[in-house]
C-alpha cells in the first residue's frame, strides 16, 4: 500500500511516516460504512486513509476517504476535513476528483469521491519509472487542475 504524506488540506507541513502509521484504519472487505462497503485499501496520509467501496445506494464503485476516529474528536481536524470536502465539491474540472457525499457513521467521518483507476502514465509515475517523454503531459494536467481550483477561488473571493 502506497503512503500519501501531502493532501489538500496539510500541504504546509510534512507528517513523519510513524505518525501517518499511527492514524491507519483497518477496514476489511465487507466492513460497510452506512451505505458504502468496504472493497479494499488504496491508500492513507495525513488527513486519513482512502478506501476503494462500492455506494449500495447508487451501485458505483467510489474512493471512500475516512478520518480516522483516533482523531475524529479533534473538532479542528473534524472542520478542516469538512472543508476540503466541501472546497473540492465546488469545483468541476476533468482533473479534479468530484465529491459525491460527506457524512459519518458510527462515530467515522468520511467522504465519497469519483473513483478512477489510474492510468498507465500514473501507475509509471509513482513508481519512479515514468518515461520523461510523458512527465509535461502528467504535470500540465496537474496544473490545468490547480489552476482551475485558483480560478474558483480567486472569483469567489473577488467584492
Amino acid at each position: 500500500m502506497a503512503t500519501f504524506v501531502y493532501n489538500a488540506a496539510n500541504l504546509d507541513r510534512k507528517l513523519p511516516p510513524a505518525e501517518i502509521e499511527s492514524r491507519h484504519m483497518t477496514l476489511a472487505a465487507g466492513t460497510r460504512l452506512g451505505p458504502y462497503e468496504i472493497l479494499g485499501s488504496i491508500g492513507a496520509g495525513g488527513m486519513g486513509e482512502v478506501f476503494r467501496a462500492r455506494d449500495t445506494r447508487l451501485e458505483r464503485e467510489v474512493a471512500l476517504k475516512v478520518l480516522p476516529t483516533s482523531v475524529s474528536g479533534d473538532a479542528d481536524r473534524l472542520l478542516r476535513f469538512e472543508q476540503e470536502a466541501r472546497a473540492t465539491a465546488a469545483l468541476n474540472h476533468p482533473n479534479i476528483l468530484v465529491v459525491y457525499d460527506i457524512g459519518a457513521d458510527a462515530g467515522v467521518s468520511m467522504s465519497s469521491r469519483a473513483a478512477r483507476r489510474p492510468d498507465a502514465a500514473a501507475r509509471c509515475w509513482r513508481a519512479g519509472r515514468c518515461r520523461r517523454a510523458k512527465r509535461p503531459n502528467t504535470l500540465m494536467q496537474i496544473a490545468n487542475g490547480l489552476a482551475a481550483a485558483h480560478e474558483r477561488v480567486a472569483s469567489s473571493t473577488e467584492t
